[in-house]
């Protein structure tokens, strides 16, 4: 069934003391449609995906914890079937950018 993807992330208000900010920059709702075709990549926003389907998202990370340690390798998505809100975190398979660190971090 198709789903609608309604949010990518976490708002960055429910972030704080993470270590990490996250925010989506943009998204390819068509990764297998080449940019001459009408695949291309588009501001944020709600998106539909068909069956095995996938799309791309570009995130940027800012570091706020100068002693973070750990990974990051997976996406909150908030998507609706059936009219139903659901919640996943999806794997990441992206080059990840880091911002930072900030400053006064040594």
């Amino acid at each position: 069934m198709p789903i609608t993807v309604t949010r990518i992330g976490i708002p960055e208000s429910e972030q704080a003391g993470e270590g990490v900010i996250t925010r989506p920059v943009a998204i390819y709702p068509e990764v297998y449609r080449i940019p001459e075709l009408g695949g291309e990549w588009r501001p944020v926003q709600p998106f539909r995906l068909e069956p095995r389907q996938m799309a791309g998202v570009e995130m940027q990370i800012t570091v706020t914890d100068c002693d973070l340690h750990g990974k990051w390798n997976g996406v909150p998505i908030t998507f609706e079937i059936y009219g139903i809100e659901r919640h996943v975190l999806a794997p990441t398979n992206v080059q990840i950018d880091m911002v930072g660190p900030q400053p006064g971090c040594v």
